[in-house]
């Protein structure tokens, strides 16, 4: 109330007012199981899902009135919107000192409400992005659905006040498909919706594919092999969170011709910063993304600049440890003027906005390379 206005509004409350405040105050966010009852999805990773939204929740703020006082969003859904609702239903009925009460709180003005609705909205998004960070194609793919709680016999019923979600999943369709001659398995792409979920898939029109079947909808499958060469390259972590950033580069929908026919590189980004490209080609009524290019790879645009520039090849690349996102971070690459200067006229200058955070295990030295590597061009 302090924080709120003024803390003298605490003793103008009496004792029943304290105790239908207490008693209906609203509870924090928090997912509480699986929507089907499976309780294979285990206690350790629902808390995992409640630590990661809380810890975004406390550190997310949101200004409150014309002083624009701040507060997390997890104050404000818990301790704010409990003293609104309070202030908002005080009435000289229930409280002699109603309107001594709501004159303490000048914040609660006609803007408060758009303020409400921003908050839900931000919340919203929070939980929308945990299910994204805790999805995995090839096992399943996570949405939070509000809890239904069952209507209580007593005479109080604070179900209300209740801010619990469900978790719900979805697990991969998957196929057999022969490819080069091998038959592989490929995994269906789904998105999550506010609503459900569903499949992902694309226009063939929009590659520029003319006939009959151009506005025939492609469903959007991916290879283990892609998933594998993402860990690989740009390391566990983005290997492990790796459902925001596939389905950001297929959802927006940028993409350039690859060397063959019916063959397309996606950008795949992290936090605005261009990594490689995912690599799909189109087979019959499918596109399949069946691998990962880091930046620097031959097959992208700027593992081709690189070969014209000093001609590095495939081999190159892999002896020197250009071709993962580790050594860019790790070595003392980034702080030689030379070399930031070819891999950013390359179009590879992105590699250098990273910085350990990203690596699960970074390692405190500095692997020092730069030296060795302008001698092996040429520089």
């Amino acid at each position: 109330m302090l924080q709120l206005g003024d803390a003298s509004a605490f003793g103008l409350l009496d004792k029943p007012s304290l105790t239908v405040m207490y008693y209906s105050r609203l509870r924090p966010y928090k997912i509480t199981g699986n929507i089907n009852n499976n309780t294979k999805l285990g206690k350790q990773w629902v808390k995992e899902l409640n630590d990661l939204l809380s810890s975004q929740l406390h550190n997310t703020f949101v200004e409150v009135g014309k002083e624009h006082t701040k507060f997390s969003l997890y104050d404000f859904s818990v301790y704010v919107e409990t003293l609104f609702l309070v202030w908002r239903n005080v009435n000289e009925q229930s409280l002699k000192t109603a309107n001594r009460f709501k004159a303490c709180f000048t914040l609660f003005d006609e803007e408060y409400d758009k303020t409400r609705e921003k908050v839900v909205e931000m919340i919203e998004n929070k939980l929308h992005l945990t299910a994204f960070l805790y999805s995995n194609i090839l096992y399943h793919v996570v949405r939070f659905a509000q809890a239904t709680h069952i209507a209580s016999n007593t005479l109080f019923n604070n179900t209300a006040c209740y801010n619990d979600y469900m978790i719900e999943e979805l697990k991969p369709e998957t196929e057999m498909l022969n490819i080069n001659g091998h038959n592989r398995t490929i995994y269906q792409i789904n998105i999550i919706h506010e609503n459900g979920f569903y499949p992902l898939t694309m226009i063939p029109k929009k590659f520029g594919i003319e006939g009959i079947m151009q506005e025939t909808p492609l469903k959007v499958f991916i290879q283990k092999h892609a998933l594998e060469r993402i860990e690989e390259r740009l390391g566990i972590f983005i290997g492990t969170f790796h459902y925001i950033n596939i389905v950001g580069a297929l959802l927006l929908g940028e993409f350039i011709r690859a060397e063959n026919k019916y063959e397309y590189l996606f950008p795949l980004l992290s936090n605005g910063v261009k990594l490689g490209y995912l690599k799909g080609d189109i087979i019959g009524d499918k596109l399949v993304i069946r691998t990962f290019l880091f930046l620097t790879n031959n097959g992208t645009p700027e593992g081709k600049k690189l070969q014209e520039l000093v001609g590095l090849q495939k081999a190159d690349k892999e002896f020197l440890g250009i071709d993962k996102l580790s050594t860019f971070i790790n070595s003392d690459i980034k702080t030689d003027e030379k070399l930031t200067k070819l891999f950013t006229k390359a179009g590879c200058g992105d590699l250098f906005k990273l910085d350990k955070q990203i690596l699960v295990d970074p390692g405190e030295k500095e692997v020092a390379v730069a030296r060795f590597l302008l001698q092996y061009v040429g520089m």
